[in-house]
Parts: C-alpha cells; structure tokens; sequence
C-alpha cells in the first residue's frame, strides 16, 4: 500500500541510514505512518519513465508487501532505483522503456529527478538511492525473518557486502554469489539459476549495473521464484568498502556525483557530460509542453482522475476515485478496461492512477480516448505505454488497437 510519511519522520529515517550505513526503519503497527488511499497515487514521470513518489520508509513498507503477495500467490516483484542514466538508456532503447514503464516499484534515485520533477507539478519528496534502500531492506529481513540474497558485481564483492550487513544485523539470513559476465538478452548457465533457485531468497538484489541487470531481472524473475527483485547498480561496491561513499552533507544537497566523478574521472565524466546534455533539454521541453502550456489549458480544471471508468469481471464498473485496497487486489492479473470518455486531459493524478491499474493487471486497455487526452499522454511520452482505443475507433469497431 501507498504510505504517507511527515517530512520530519522521512528525514530522522534517513538519517539514521546514513550515519554509519546502518537502517533502523521501523514499519509494524506501533510505527509506520497510515496508509494513503490506493486512489490517491502520486509519480512523476520523465520522458515516458514512472518514477514513484516513496520516501524511503514507505519504499520499505511496500518491500514488505511485495515479499507477503509473493509468499502467497507466487507473484514476483521488479523495483528500479531510477536516476539519469536509466532515462538515457532508456531514450535509446524501447525495450528497456518498456521494462521501465511494466515495474512494481521505481524510486527516485537521484537529486536531478526530485529537482526537475517539482518543474511540471508532480514532486517527489525524496531521494531514495539504492546504497540507503538496501541497508534498509537488510533491516526488515532481519526483523521479518526473510531470506536475502545478494548477486552480482566482482568477485568477492557481494560476498564482503554481505559479511559486512551480517555484522551489522546478527541472526540476518544472507547469502552473496558473485555474478557471471552477462550480455544484454544473453543466456546465463542454467547453474546460476540453480543456485538462486535452491537458496530461495525472499528478496534477491541484483547489481549488475542499469540496463543489464533490469533487463536480466525482467527476463528471469518468473524462472526465478522470487517475490522481490531490486536493480542496485554499484551498492555492493559501497557497502563492501569497495568504494567511498560520499560525505553526508554531499549526499544531502545533491552533490555526491561530484564526489564520485573525482574519484573515477575517466569512467564517469563521459557518462556524466551524456546524462547532463539529455536531461536539460529533456526538461526544458516538458516544463514547457506540460507546466506551461497545459497548466495554463487547465487552470480552472479540478483533477479528471474521477472521470476514469474501471471496468472488469473482478469488481463492479465504477470511478477510479472510489477504489479500495480490496478492489486492487481483486484487479491483480486480470484483464482491465478504462473508459476515458469523461476525461478531457490526463493530469499527473490521472496518469498516476493509469500505471497503477497498469501494474496491476495482466493487460490494460485505454477506451474513449479523445484527442486531448491523447496529447496529454504524448507530452508525458506514454502514448505508448498502453493499449489504446480512442473516441472514433470505438465507434467503428469493437476491437482495441496497440499503439506499440
């Protein structure tokens, strides 16, 4: 479920994550902030790529519950820690996009998409980098009793960052297994699989690197049997001693990419410079396309997220507004009709709630699209996300068209 966390309660967590690199995220019952709404969703989305709006706390809680849905009905779970290069990855590769756009959970990693996302009317509240998520995650393994498995990176390094969450959280269940050189969309040895298959980790993070390690998660999760797969690029590098992680005070005004370009200049300039020159002229021209211009279409508009019709055998028709934690999960895996025809414009809350409905379904099919919501999709960079009929294809025909 989506958690609401005060600010302060979101800044004494992560502090406590950052000194020492030890997470004391408490989530039971006497603690964890109530629950927001299914029906009050809130992300933002960069050039086609949903980034959720989590502190970390919440992105823990909704671990957790990724881990029980796993447990019961077999269902795993993909979490991304999103930050520039994925989006530049991602503008050059449409099945990295399409991988982006299908996950369970992406957080914010990174200070330029928590700046940038505050342009265009859908901030996010925190950064959440995977350095800070995984000791957290280690945390509510140790409290929960579940297993946790670290794969990937050199040899000997998830192993050393295993040993190193093991000292800090006694009677934590770990297992570290270096990963094989992996090319994107290659074959690994069947062995590998055995190996994670017979440890049966409840939660398996992958460091492999963005996109090799979201498109190996994407195409092995469902071989793998695990309820929650999460990319953490160089996390293990860190948390191993690998490598230095930048001083607090970098870490918390956005600076820690500094700390890492001067400690490896020649690999990360390039990327760096390749990041920057994506990013601003991205921004430029979806503050424009979307806080300038349809802003100003909408100003005296309410939200149209209450114009959305669900329709599917799971639950009765009716407005996505009126959605329950109970209709959710009697929507997962099931095929999902939104009729459009009452929304003039997708605002951020009414596309929020359309990568909800899509996460959760097996396949979701967009009706009555008029050509205003269509643009609105198009500025956002999603007209392709889904699986989409609009006003006149309806009334020609009753079979829904893919734009993909």
């Amino acid at each position: 479920m989506i958690v609401e966390s005060s600010k302060a309660h979101s800044e004494e967590v992560l502090g406590s994550v950052l000194s020492g690199g030890v997470s004391v995220v408490q989530t039971d019952a006497t603690t964890a902030p109530e629950l927001r709404p299914w029906a009050e969703p809130s992300m933002a989305v960069f050039s086609g790529v949903p980034v959720d709006d989590f502190t970390l706390v919440e992105a823990v809680q909704r671990v957790d519950e990724f881990v029980r849905i796993g447990r019961s009905t077999g269902r795993s779970h993909q979490v991304v820690t999103v930050n520039l290069e994925f989006l530049v990855n991602a503008g050059r590769d449409e099945e990295l996009l399409a991988i982006l756009q299908n996950v369970d959970l992406s957080v914010p990693d990174g200070m330029p998409l928590v700046w940038g996302s505050r342009l265009f009317g859908a901030p996010l509240r925190q950064r959440v980098a995977g350095a800070d998520l995984v000791p957290a995650i280690a945390d509510l393994c140790c409290r929960r009793e579940y297993k946790l498995m670290f794969f990937g990176a050199g040899p000997g390094v998830a192993q050393r960052a295993a040993a190193q969450l093991r000292s800090q959280h006694p009677g934590l269940n770990i297992t570290g297994v270096a990963g094989p050189s992996v090319q994107i969309g290659g074959e690994i040895d069947g062995d590998v699989v055995d190996v994670i298959r017979s440890v049966a980790p409840d939660i398996l993070c992958v460091a492999m690197g963005n996109p090799k390690q979201e498109h190996w998660i994407a195409q092995y999760r469902n071989w793998l049997g695990v309820p929650v797969l999460v990319g953490v690029g160089g996390t293990f590098d860190l948390l191993s001693g690998n490598k230095q992680r930048a001083p607090r005070l970098m870490q918390r005004t956005g600076t820690e990419w500094l700390f890492r370009l001067v400690q490896e200049p020649r690999r990360l300039f390039r990327r760096y410079a390749l990041c920057v020159a994506f990013f601003v002229p991205l921004m430029c021209k979806q503050v424009w396309a979307i806080h300038a211009v349809e802003h100003w279409e909408t100003r005296n508009e309410k939200s149209n997220v209450g114009g959305l019709i669900i329709r599917s055998s799971a639950i009765p028709d009716g407005s996505a507004w009126r959605l329950s934690g109970a209709d959710c999960e009697a929507l997962q895996d099931v095929d999902i009709s939104v009729d459009l025809t009452r929304v003039q414009r997708c605002d951020n809350a009414t596309v929020a709630m359309l990568f909800v409905l899509h996460r959760l379904s097996k396949s979701l099919t967009l009706e009555g699209v008029s050509p205003a919501a269509m643009q609105s999709l198009e500025r956002r960079g999603i007209a392709y996300a889904f699986a989409i009929r609009s006003v006149s294809d309806r009334e020609q025909s009753d079979q829904p068209w893919n734009q993909s």
